[in-house]
């Protein structure tokens, strides 16, 4: 498997090349197990295109910008976010925003409140953070200081 990294070095660009001759050269099964399969391409789209009725499903009686999932421990969360510089504001957006997905691609496993009209609201929980956090991680330089 091909290393991923912002830098290139000799090894990966002869990897690449590598791959590049495999591709070309080699049989289908051969690139296939170098790269990604077919069946493996297949099964990723039969999840996503599964996710997405999920989401659709959930999102059918949500407003406009509305998140569908309650974060029963967000007064905590308020009060451990840094709050004196701008980007902090755009970080709280993130974090929310990945805690969210989080929660809604996991609303099988989540708790849930249903409102007589149909409207579902997920439940978080702090698995949803710590996979929130673990994203933020890799968003930008800054984002380490995201909860005090």
């Amino acid at each position: 498997m091909m290393p991923v990294s912002p830098d290139l070095s000799s090894k990966k660009v002869g990897e690449a090349v590598r791959l590049k001759t495999l591709r070309w050269g080699g049989t289908r099964v051969e690139y296939e197990d170098a790269v990604i399969s077919q069946r493996d391409k297949e099964r990723a789209r039969k999840i996503v295109l599964i996710i997405r009725a999920k989401l659709k499903q959930l999102s059918k009686h949500l407003g406009h910008k509305e998140s569908g999932v309650f974060i029963p421990y967000r007064h905590t969360l308020l009060d451990s976010l840094p709050k004196t510089d701008l980007w902090h504001i755009t970080n709280t957006d993130r974090l929310f925003r990945y805690l969210t997905i989080s929660t809604r691609v996991h609303c099988d496993c989540r708790s849930k409140i249903i409102y007589p009209d149909g409207r579902i609201e997920l439940i978080a929980t702090f698995d949803d953070l710590k996979e929130a956090l673990y994203l933020m991680q890799g968003s930008s330089p800054s984002t380490g200081e995201c909860i005090e």
